[in-house]
């Protein structure tokens, strides 16, 4: 039986559009924040390497999830196509795929929807020579016009390669709004709670 005839919120976000344009999200005019793509190392870190491999051996594995990354941007499009390349996820008895794995999508602060792996694309990565996940999804905006995309990032996934933002062709992508308080950055330091523990979602950490 198909789980979405239960509940639609567990369809599968289908990449149906033939007009979309696909951009990468580390490069502007979008806006990433909470994280850092590191060439170097070839995934987004919320902490440097360097940093990171002089404490401890699980400060710097725990430097590659993406909890609290997000990437910014204004646009008019009426849709956002995601394409990620991740690592396989663990599963978990206290989390859900979309949770430790999922991307959510915002539009003007409103949550509209979510990108994420499911089984099959778990289990496919066992068979791709790069060991890599790939998955895709996309979300429609809820309202027209200009509004501002905020797409909040993995939890728990161990390492985020590369991420793609998707818009309708023609459609205008702008630099995001500064934050009210954008002149210093606010670091949190704690457990998995303050992590997002098993929050259902991104966003909702």
């Amino acid at each position: 039986m198909d789980i979405a005839v239960l509940d639609k919120n567990f369809a599968k976000s289908k990449i149906k559009e033939t007009d979309i344009v696909w951009r990468n999200a580390n490069e502007p005019p979008f806006q990433i924040r909470g994280v850092f793509y590191d060439a170097d190392d070839g995934c987004y870190r919320r902490m440097p390497k360097e940093s990171s491999s002089k404490i401890n051996w699980g400060i710097d594995w725990m430097a590659r999830a993406t909890v609290g990354g997000r990437v910014r941007f204004i646009t008019d499009s009426p849709y956002v196509a995601i394409k990620a390349v991740a690592s396989p996820i663990c599963y978990s008895a206290n989390g859900t795929l979309i949770g430790r794995g999922g991307i959510s999508v915002y539009q003007d602060g409103t949550y509209c929807g979510h990108v994420s792996p499911y089984p099959e694309d778990i289990e496919a990565s066992k068979t791709n020579k790069d060991g890599k996940m790939y998955f895709d999804g996309i979300v429609h905006a809820i309202n027209g016009g200009l509004w501002q995309a905020e797409i909040y990032l993995p939890l728990y996934n161990d390492v985020l390669y590369d991420l793609y933002v998707g818009l309708k062709s023609g459609a205008q992508v702008q630099q995001p709004n500064p934050y009210v308080y954008d002149d210093k950055p606010i670091v949190f330091y704690g457990s998995s709670i303050t992590q997002g523990g098993c929050a259902s979602r991104p966003g909702n950490d």
